[in-house]
């Protein structure tokens, strides 16, 4: 997905264009200046069948057979009929810092993801870390 050492924010969503999805997708995008300012990349990840193509400017994936759902364990919503709507946010090593679950509030995912990121630890400056391995400081 590309975000390897970088601060995060992945949201689970089954289709492109059910209505819901789309308020959260239209959400997520219309939030996507916020996101990069605090240098957090936002992925968007729905299963095959939904995937029908969309015009925002988050990156979306495919989640062949729900592989990538099975594996970290999202749960199907309502009898198993929907798949799960999950948002992360991750920081820089790889710890998820944030979860958010709802299925019928998808633009909550969004404000509860930005709260989040405000939470992050801010990145270090790679200037700063080697000057202080020099012992002086910035």
């Amino acid at each position: 997905m590309g975000v390897s050492g970088k601060k995060a924010c992945i949201f689970f969503y089954g289709a492109d264009d059910a209505p819901s999805c789309s308020k959260e997708l239209k959400a997520f995008d219309a939030a996507g200046k916020n996101f990069t300012t605090a240098g957090v990349a936002v992925v968007g990840v729905r299963n095959a069948a939904g995937a029908k193509g969309s015009d925002v400017g988050v990156k979306l994936f495919v989640d062949e057979g729900d592989a990538i759902r099975t594996e970290i364990g999202i749960q199907k919503d309502l009898f198993g009929l929907l798949g799960g709507r999950e948002t992360y946010v991750v920081d820089a090593s790889g710890t998820v810092a944030s979860v958010f679950n709802s299925q019928f509030s998808p633009e909550e995912h969004v404000k509860t993801a930005l709260a989040a990121v405000k939470e992050l630890p801010a990145d270090k400056n790679p200037l700063e870390d080697f000057l202080g391995k020099l012992g002086l400081k910035f």
